[in-house]
This record gives C-alpha cells, structure tokens and sequence, in this order.
C-alpha cells in the first residue's frame, strides 16, 4: 500500500537523521552513550519552542538515571547549537 510505504521511508530517513546526529555528538565528546530505539522501547519529546526546535528520547523507563542522564544530554547539545547558529563561541560542553 503507498501509504505504508511512505511511512517506511519516513521511519528509515528518521532512523539515519537520528544515527548522523548521534554520531556528529559523539565526535564532539557531548554525547557519552549512543542509544538504539529497539533496545529503549520507551520516548519523551522535549520542546524548546518553536518549529524545528524539539528531540526525542528514546529510552528504558526501567532505568531513570539513564533517562535523565539522555535528557540532561538532549538539553545540552540545544545550547551548544543554539551557540554555534547564534555566532557563539564554540563550547567545549563544559558550561
């Protein structure tokens, strides 16, 4: 059917958005862990306002101190990008 179809391509390009952003935090040492969405069957959206300025944490909800240590990660790569298309100075993460 086209529109399973569609949604497996939009599953599949969300996937490899996801795993390019991971993989970008993680050469920036921002990032301490790479998720994989079949292994954290659980996710929270966080919005910081405005279009095109939220993301989403997959995660195991049986583990909270990993939850909040993604979330507190999530929020400090939107300050780091926020800096950067600001004209910032760039961060270290260490702020």
């Amino acid at each position: 059917m086209p529109g399973e179809e569609n949604a497996v391509k939009a599953l599949e390009k969300e996937k490899k958005l996801f795993e390019e952003t991971q993989e970008i935090a993680k050469r920036l040492g921002i990032v301490s862990t790479v998720c994989n969405v079949n292994e954290n069957p659980d996710s929270m959206e966080l919005d910081f306002g405005g279009p095109r300025k939220g993301a989403k944490i997959y995660f195991d909800s049986s583990k909270p101190e990993d939850a909040k240590m993604r979330i507190k990660n999530v929020i400090e790569l939107n300050k780091f990008k926020d800096d950067l298309l600001s004209g910032g100075e760039e961060s270290d993460g260490s702020n």
